[in-house]
């Protein structure tokens, strides 16, 4: 079967907190017609605009749709949030719309940790062999390399073509670490996940931050299984 790519343009911070902070305080349909308003000048085609906008809504209500409550928790988090945790909202909530966002920042956070840098192209490549070679997967790759440097996540004014790492944001946020659970489940797709993977998964390269087992110990939707292959976090319920 085919994978989805679904993300093709970058999904810039000032348009995602355009979007939540409309998303909180109107109805859906209000929040959409308000954004259209604002990217008309910026984007110029109807049909194109709309879809940018689906793209954009998709990583705080899965599109056109109205926020589930988990969606609204977020959202009313985010917008109490500082800058750097608005930062991490955002690239944890793509990271749960869009698996081809999380397998495109998995490979990016697996070189920089070896070399300290990733070329372009490399990445390029790289997502051809998981999800074919067509202008689609070229347009997600540079729209999450765009998004990361917009974020600035990365350095990709160095060395022209590559993203080169940069000093970690620190994660203090308490939900947001439970975000980083979710995110690591969703894209293992399962219900249990190891501890020191959750705290050295490449995707979450650009954090810091550190989940202990006491962290869980007050988490009703969560508990630590300790066995001989090593402790697991495990979700309690539906993810």
């Amino acid at each position: 079967m085919k994978k989805e790519v679904g993300l093709f343009r970058p999904l810039r911070f000032d348009q995602l907190d355009l979007a939540a902070s409309l998303l909180s305080n109107y109805e859906l349909n209000d929040a959409f017609e308000i954004m259209n308003e604002k990217l008309s000048n910026e984007l110029k085609g109807n049909v194109g605009r709309r879809k940018v906008i689906n793209n954009i809504t998709r990583v705080w209500s899965g599109g056109k749709k109205q926020p589930s409550n988990f969606q609204k928790n977020v959202l009313s988090r985010y917008c109490n949030a500082n800058h750097d945790s608005k930062i991490a909202y955002q690239y944890l909530m793509t990271a749960i719309a869009f698996p081809f966002f999380r397998d495109a920042v998995n490979i990016v956070g697996k070189y920089l940790r070896m070399t300290g840098k990733i070329s372009n192209a490399f990445l390029l490549k790289e997502m051809e062999n998981s999800y074919g070679s067509a202008e689609s997967v070229y347009k997600g790759t540079n729209a999450v390399v765009r998004g990361l440097i917009d974020w600035n996540l990365v350095d990709g004014m160095t060395e022209k073509g590559k993203l080169i790492e940069i000093d970690k944001l620190r994660i203090s946020d308490e939900f947001l670490k439970q975000l980083i659970v979710k995110v690591l489940m969703e894209h293992y797709n399962t219900e249990y996940i190891q501890l020191d993977q959750l705290n050295e998964d490449a995707i979450f390269f650009p954090f810091n931050y550190h989940l202990s087992e006491s962290y869980f110990d007050n988490l009703t939707n969560y508990e630590v299984i300790d066995d001989h292959s090593g402790k697991y976090v495990h979700m309690i319920g539906q993810r």
